[in-house]
């Protein structure tokens, strides 16, 4: 909404869209759904899939998980998005003063998230490369940093996935 309200064309919204929700294809790479059972327990794993789900749920070492402990998961993380979005909503409404100055919050979900990643994994690497990007990003089109930073990135993944694969042959 945020971004048809400042008038960006339905295009960049579909490409932003598009690059910000890939995410979830390499999510789904590591992810333990394969733990639930239930045709109806996987359908709604795959759709309530957040990145504070993925991060509780796939740092876990394999077979601890039961498919209960998934979807539950899941589902209090999407319910807590769900009720802070509509307590935010009508907090925000009614107070007064500018709330600008809590857009940080999110970006610190981020990075801490990108820190416990790295404490999994301690790549420097992957941080590097998307640091690289968004670098880019700011230098040769501001406008649409995300965009092109995104795309990057995945270009890089992608490029670092097929070389990988056919060292492996």
């Amino acid at each position: 909404m945020g971004l048809i309200l400042t008038g960006v064309s339905l295009p960049q919204i579909a490409v932003t869209t598009f690059f910000v929700n890939f995410r979830h294809l390499f999510y789904g790479l590591s992810f333990p759904l394969h733990r639930v059972r239930s045709l109806a327990g996987r359908l709604y794993g795959v759709h309530a899939l957040t990145d504070e789900a993925y991060a509780l749920l796939a740092s876990r070492p394999a077979g601890t998980l039961s498919g209960v402990q998934v979807v539950t998961t899941e589902a209090l993380c999407q319910a807590y998005w769900v009720m802070g979005v509509a307590a935010g909503a009508l907090v925000g409404n009614l107070l007064s003063f500018d709330t600008n100055f809590l857009g940080f919050a999110l970006t610190a979900l981020f990075v801490t998230l990108a820190v416990d990643a790295y404490k999994q994994n301690r790549q420097w690497g992957i941080g590097i490369a998307a640091f690289g990007c968004a670098i880019a990003g700011v230098l040769f089109a501001r406008e649409q940093m995300l965009v092109v930073a995104l795309g990057l990135f995945t270009v890089l993944i992608l490029a670092n996935a097929w070389f990988r694969l056919r060292r492996a042959k």
